[in-house]
């Protein structure tokens, strides 16, 4: 059978929004102990992707979904709802912000995990599961 693939195929090294998800989600758990754990769950969606971030109190057996990530095959341009009170913060119109390159998507992240409204969250959950 004669390979009709190039032999780069897989070679590029692309960073995708998941993988920064899951970074992010990683480093929440490595920040509060394991106290709050970040989780990324996965959909697939009208032939796309749409992921939760969400942080999970597990001795309270709760959780509380930040914000949901959705874009197409192409990866950008990713769509983001946040929670409503951040949305609403960050001035995002119809509550949804839009990144247009990995650079947008980091600095979209970087704003709802630096907003008040996130950083009140945070706080009270560990409060919360220290309590």
């Amino acid at each position: 059978m004669t390979d009709l693939w190039p032999d780069d195929i897989a070679s590029e090294k692309i960073t995708t929004p998941i993988s920064i998800l899951k970074e992010q989600a990683d480093l929440l758990s490595k920040k509060t102990s394991n106290i709050l754990q970040g989780v990324i769950k996965s959909n697939q969606y009208k032939g796309g992707f749409n992921f939760t971030f969400r942080i999970d109190v597990p001795t309270l057996n709760y959780s509380f979904t930040l914000f949901e990530v959705s874009h197409s095959a192409d990866l950008y341009p990713v769509l983001i709802k946040p929670s409503e009170g951040t949305a609403k913060e960050l001035g995002a119109h119809e509550n949804i912000l839009k990144a247009n390159s990995e650079e947008e998507f980091n600095e979209c992240l970087r704003k709802i995990f630096s907003a008040e409204k996130t950083r009140n969250v945070i706080s009270i959950l560990l409060a919360q599961a220290q309590a």
